[in-house]
């Protein structure tokens, strides 16, 4: 599945900009649906811009999340760049 570049900038933008401890259910809002928040989430995980762990794929690819959603010094960057 194909990222949306939209959601995963505008992602950015509310994890930087949110309280220094992350962020909880609130980031799965969107009118993008969960499972695209969800594969967004996977991919700023994979590509180490959130921390390690807070998403997990089981054996028949369900997706679970680990709260809070917190940046990395990376991500942090990148969703400065996003604005």
């Amino acid at each position: 599945m194909a990222i949306n570049a939209e959601l995963k900038a505008e992602i950015l933008r509310r994890l930087y900009h949110s309280h220094p401890a992350g962020l909880g259910n609130e980031i799965l809002d969107n009118h993008h649906g969960d499972n695209a928040v969800m594969e967004v989430l996977h991919d700023l995980q994979e590509h180490g811009l959130i921390h390690k762990g807070n998403i997990h794929v089981g054996a028949q690819g369900e997706r679970s999340l680990v709260l809070p959603i917190k940046l990395t010094s990376a991500g942090a960057d990148a969703a400065k760049d996003a604005e």
